[in-house]
């Protein structure tokens, strides 16, 4: 019997062995891929600042490029436009007022010498009929100049061009490894959950385990206590019972009745010839 009781307790204690190990194995994956969670988030961190330093340094020199576009549009449009219609004989007095502020306005922020820049409304107000040579060279040393200026700012729309490019591929660059950054995230992220998910299980098998063994704990004990009475049964039996037995038939038996002497008188007389 004890032996059984033995035998039955020694697989419930090898399953929860088994168990502790399986569940100890889950905690270990569960605190590696914690560990490689909390190091793709600062990952993350690092791309996203590198992003934002790649976008910020793309706008600081892709604003200076929008406004140099401008003024060469601006340039182009005085020439077509603005120069072009001083030179029509239709043109009102008004409208050449109007032409010759906004030219003023352009000589100033481009830096055009101030002489020329002086002489220019003189040469605007007077009709294209009226104006003299020197009128005529005013307004077309101030278109040459006007396309000079033009000139020089494509160049420099070029070379910052060039440079923005650079940029360009940089924050696109950044823009991918954030990406991909994230989506290693949320692979971890999902692998953590699994792993989560499964030491749960394990946990709570490793659990059933230990109530199982808690459980059979109190009919092992009873069946040690039945054990141990029916061995002190055995035992008592051994030393009274059998004892005794073995002291009767140790023990002499009784010996033999003796036949008794015959008195004489119960003796028959022998008849007498």
């Amino acid at each position: 019997m004890q032996m059984f009781c033995h035998a039955s307790a020694k697989p419930l204690k090898k399953k929860i062995e088994d168990a502790k190990k399986i569940h100890g194995d889950k905690l270990t994956a569960m605190e590696q891929l914690k560990a490689k969670l909390a190091e793709q988030f600062r990952l993350i961190l690092e791309n996203r600042i590198a992003l934002s330093s790649a976008k910020q340094a793309l706008d600081v020199a892709t604003v200076p490029l929008a406004d140099l576009k401008k003024e060469i549009d601006g340039c182009h449009r005085v020439v077509s436009g603005d120069l072009a219609a001083l030179r029509c004989d239709t043109l009102e007095t008004s409208a050449a007022e109007v032409i010759s502020s906004k030219l003023m306005l352009l000589a100033s922020h481009l830096g055009i010498e101030e002489t020329l820049a002086t002489s220019l409304p003189v040469a605007c107000t007077k009709k294209q009929a009226d104006r003299g040579p020197f009128d005529t060279m005013v307004l077309e040393q101030f278109e040459k100049e006007v396309i000079s200026k033009a000139a020089n700012l494509e160049s420099q729309v070029l070379t910052q061009t060039a440079g923005v490019t650079t940029l360009e591929k940089a924050f696109a660059a950044s823009q991918k490894q954030l990406d991909e950054t994230t989506s290693a995230h949320h692979v971890a992220s999902d692998a953590l959950n699994a792993a989560i998910a499964d030491e749960k299980q394990t946990s709570a098998a490793y659990s059933d385990c230990q109530a199982e063994l808690a459980a059979f704990d109190p009919t092992f004990k009873a069946a040690t206590e039945t054990v141990e009475e029916k061995q002190v049964t055995l035992s008592n039996f051994q030393t009274w019972n059998v004892a005794s037995f073995d002291m009767l038939k140790a023990k002499p038996g009784k010996p033999p009745v003796a036949m008794e002497e015959a008195n004489p008188e119960d003796v028959p007389q022998q008849a007498s010839v």
